[in-house]
C-alpha cells in the first residue's frame, strides 16, 4: 500500500511542477508531498538531521547517496520513538523515508570475517547517541577513520592500474586465503551440516598486469602459514616469467623490474618471514624494487573476495 501510495504522490506531484514550468528538484518534491503537519514536520528534521550524522555520504555515487548501517526500518523507527515529541506511527516513517529520503540506502549485510572493530564501535555510537554535537565529533572520527583505510585502497588500484599498462615490466598481485569455513565439500548452508566434511583450503592469486586468478587447493596435511604463501608467490612469479619470455631458455627468461604484493593482515602474511623473503629477490635477481603492502584488519577485502565468491557459489549445495 505505501509503495502504490508513493508511486501515484511522486507522478501527481511531478505533473504539477511539470504544469507550472518547475524544476523536480528534491527541495520542490518535498514541498509538495511533505504533510502540513507538527509531527510530519518534527519527523522529516529528525530523518534530515540523523542521516547526516549518522550515514557515509558516498562520494562515488549519484544522487548524494548515503548509507546507513544494516538495520532494519523497525529498529531505525525505535531510535526516532527515543526523541520524538509527536510519536507518528511507523507507516508514516516508512512512507517518509521512501518518498523524501530515496537517496538514503540501508548498507547491505556482508557475511564476512574481519569485520573492522574501530567501523562498528563508531557506527553503533553514531546510532547510540542523541546530542547533535556528540554524532557529529563521532562522524569525524569516522571521517578520520576511513581516510586512514581508503588512501591505501586507492594505493593499491593506482598499483593494479600500473601493472595493467606496462605488464612486461610490472607484476602486481594481492594473495589472500579463502574463508575456511567456505571450503568445506559438501557445504550445505547455515542451516545443515555435515558430520565429516572434507576439510580444505585454497589460496588464491590475482596478477593484475596478466589477468589472471590462480587458486592453490590443499589439505590439512599442509599447513596455511608462511611457507604456502611465499610458495604460491613464487609459482605466479614463474608463470609470469614464462609467459612473458615465451620460447626463451630458462637462462634467459625476463625478470619484472618492480613488484607489488598486496596481502592482508594476517600472521602468515605481516610477518619477518615475509618480509626477509622480499629482501632476498632484490639481492639475488634483476628486480629492483618489491613494495609490500597490506590494508587494515577489516577492510582487506579486494577484488580477490569476488573470485572466492564464485567459486563458494559453485561447491555449495542447496
Amino acid at each position: 500500500m505505501i509503495r502504490d501510495n508513493r508511486c501515484k504522490k511522486f507522478t501527481d506531484a511531478l505533473k504539477v511542477l511539470e504544469n507550472n514550468s518547475l524544476e523536480s528538484t528534491r527541495s520542490n518534491i518535498i514541498g509538495l508531498l511533505l504533510p502540513n503537519t507538527e509531527g510530519s514536520m518534527e519527523m522529516f528534521f529528525w530523518m534530515e538531521e540523523f542521516f547526516t550524522v549518522a550515514g557515509d555520504h558516498i562520494p562515488n555515487a549519484n544522487n548524494n547517496e548515503i548509507h546507513v548501517d544494516n538495520l532494519t526500518y523497525q529498529e531505525y523507527y525505535h531510535i526516532y520513538l527515543e526523541t520524538a515529541f509527536h510519536k507518528l506511527k511507523i507507516t508514516a516513517f516508512i512512507w517518509m523515508w521512501k518518498n523524501l529520503f530515496s537517496h538514503v540506502k540501508i548498507r547491505e549485510f556482508k557475511n564476512v570475517t574481519g569485520k573492522c572493530k574501530t567501523c562498528e564501535s563508531l557506527s553503533r555510537l553514531r546510532c547510540k547517541f542523541k546530542n547533535p554535537k556528540l554524532k557529529s565529533y563521532v562522524t569525524e572520527l569516522h571521517d578520520c577513520h576511513r581516510q586512514m583505510y581508503m588512501s591505501e585502497r586507492l594505493k593499491y588500484y593506482e598499483r593494479r592500474q600500473e601493472a595493467i599498462n606496462n605488464p612486461t615490466k610490472v607484476l602486481s598481485c594481492i594473495s589472500d586465503g579463502m574463508a575456511q569455513s567456505h571450503t568445506s565439500c559438501p557445504w550445505l548452508g547455515n542451516v545443515n551440516s555435515v558430520n565429516k566434511p572434507l576439510e580444505q583450503k585454497i589460496l588464491g592469486i590475482i596478477d593484475h598486469g596478466r589477468k589472471k586468478f590462480t587458486q592453490f587447493r590443499v589439505f590439512p596435511s599442509v599447513s596455511g602459514n608462511t611457507n604456502l604463501n611465499i610458495h604460491a608467490f613464487l609459482l605466479n612469479l614463474e608463470d609470469w616469467r614464462t609467459e612473458m619470455g615465451e620460447g626463451l631458455p630458462p637462462e634467459e627468461l625476463p625478470w619484472p623490474e618492480k613488484i607489488y604484493w598486496q596481502v592482508d593482515g594476517g600472521p602468515e602474511n605481516a610477518n619477518k618471514c615475509i618480509l626477509g623473503f622480499c629482501e632476498y629477490l632484490v639481492a639475488v635477481t634483476p628486480i629492483k624494487q618489491i613494495v609490500l603492502s597490506r590494508l587494515p584488519v577489516g577492510h582487506t577485502h579486494e577484488d580477490i573476495d569476488a573470485k572466492f565468491g564464485t567459486i563458494w557459489t559453485n561447491i555449495r549445495v542447496g
